[in-house]
């Protein structure tokens, strides 16, 4: 073989593995997150507030933004890296939080990242709700979830997601993307524990995002170990500080993450106290005996993975005269002729009127349930369904929620007073049924109302 044919096969191998590394090999470059370190300086976040510099917020639009922490809302966790972090929250009505960045350089299909981040759980993290005035702790735990798409907040593709985090303490969390699509964009979302069997209050704490570091997919993947601590829903009472007149109260309340009764401790005015547990809804009800005036009633669930309380404070305050007396309405008076009610018939329960985003019952408005529920003890064949109305200062999603959460509470206060929960249903309407213009103060109170309606008469 002469040697022009070995230089000629020498040019065409050399050839072959040049373009062959031009079309298979994939790029090392590390693709850097701009501010990984979430700098900036730390404030509460606010509706339509910002993210840190080079991040956009993707919080839900009636909501406040992102928080840049430490030093806000009793959260004093020393930051990672750097002089600050990020605080992130889920909340009770369905709504949480997220950042967003455009990338350098796109995420590649069929290509495999390595993603590193410090993450961490504050134990207080106390704020207001959009449906209460008073001071909540968002403590729960919560996950990250992080997506790819193709433009701020899109979620086209779920490149990963941690455990629940429940510790407080910064722990790093390594992570493998190995996106099917490309990606221009990347989207940090705080999320509840999947399946969520309720909505809840929550945090998560973000700092030190890594480069997003091109590999080779034969590198092994990094599995994270799963914590899945206990999460307590108390069901009733709904709120803090009910005010009951009898001395009996039906309590519930139900879990994720609980095993059997054994991790659980009930705790009535500081002592242990008796509990019914139903292991396939995981819910337990117990029947207390209150004191007169402050009750406070305990509950936690305590498991490997961590531990999750809530607690009620309920007042007993009896009436002078526990007196029984004849049905007698001064507020409801289409009710005090039996002859004259009719399936279907729908009234106002007037006066009962609540503040704006709020469903707490005022103390003022307890005479004239206390009328409602003496007629549906009168009349133990009357089931009726407790209907919910808001004013149009609120989006449809919102209202609808809030509505039915103020329809809730008075069924939970007739519950409380000893009216069987067969008897009473409710809906929330929002701002669909308006009975008043909502272009005054006075037609917009009118509107954010609740109303009964006759649901059964027995013959």
């Amino acid at each position: 073989m002469n040697k022009k044919i070995y230089i000629f096969r020498f040019a065409l191998i050399a050839t072959a593995l040049f373009l062959y590394s031009c079309i298979f090999s994939q790029d090392l470059t590390p693709i850097k997150l701009n501010n990984g370190s979430l700098e900036g300086t730390p404030r509460a976040g606010v509706a339509g507030g910002t993210a840190p510099v080079g991040w956009i917020d993707c919080s839900h639009d009636f909501q406040s933004s992102v928080d840049i922490q430490p030093g806000f809302f009793n959260v004093e966790k020393l930051p990672q890296d750097g002089k600050s972090y990020l605080g992130m929250v889920v909340r009770a009505d369905e709504s949480w939080e997220g950042i967003s960045q455009r990338l350098r350089v796109p995420l590649k299909p069929k290509s495999c990242y390595n993603f590193s981040i410090h993450l961490a759980r504050s134990d207080i993290y106390l704020s207001r709700t959009r449906t209460s005035t008073r001071e909540e702790n968002f403590s729960n735990p919560a996950k990250l979830r992080i997506y790819g798409g193709n433009n701020y907040c899109s979620k086209n593709e779920l490149l990963a997601e941690s455990p629940l985090i429940a510790h407080e303490e910064w722990k790093q969390y390594d992570f493998r993307f190995e996106p099917i699509s490309k990606h221009t964009y990347i989207y940090f979302e705080i999320f509840y524990r999947t399946p969520t069997l309720f909505p809840y209050n929550g945090n998560i704490l973000l700092d030190n995002l890594s480069d997003i570091i091109p590999i080779s997919c034969d590198e092994e993947e990094i599995i994270q170990k799963q914590i899945n601590p206990p999460i307590v829903n108390i069901l009733a009472p709904i709120e803090d500080g009910l005010q009951v007149e009898t001395s009996t109260f039906s309590f519930k309340a139900n879990f994720a993450n609980v095993p059997s009764r054994k991790y659980i401790t009930f705790l009535v005015n500081g002592n242990e106290h008796s509990f019914n547990y139903n292991s396939s809804s995981k819910t337990v009800t117990a029947a207390i005996n209150l004191r007169k005036q402050k009750n406070v009633i305990q509950i936690i669930a305590s498991t490997s993975d961590g531990s999750s309380q809530e607690t009620r404070k309920v007042f007993y305050n009896p009436p002078p005269e526990p007196v029984a007396k004849i049905f007698e309405p001064k507020v409801l008076t289409e009710l005090a002729d039996r002859s004259k009610m009719q399936l279907g018939k729908v009234l106002p329960l007037t006066n009962v009127f609540f503040l704006a985003d709020s469903i707490r019952i005022e103390k003022e408005n307890y005479h004239i349930l206390n009328e409602l529920k003496d007629f549906l003890v009168s009349n133990p064949d009357v089931n009726i369904e407790i209907m919910g109305h808001t004013n149009n200062r609120c989006d449809a999603t919102f209202c609808n929620s809030l509505s039915e959460k103020r329809a809730r509470s008075v069924v939970q206060y007739l519950i409380q007073n000893g009216i069987a929960d067969r008897r009473l249903t409710f809906k929330g309407y929002g701002k669909s049924k308006p009975i008043a213009s909502n272009d005054s103060s006075a037609g917009r109170q009118k509107n954010q109302r609740v109303e009964v309606k006759i649901t059964k008469i027995s013959s």
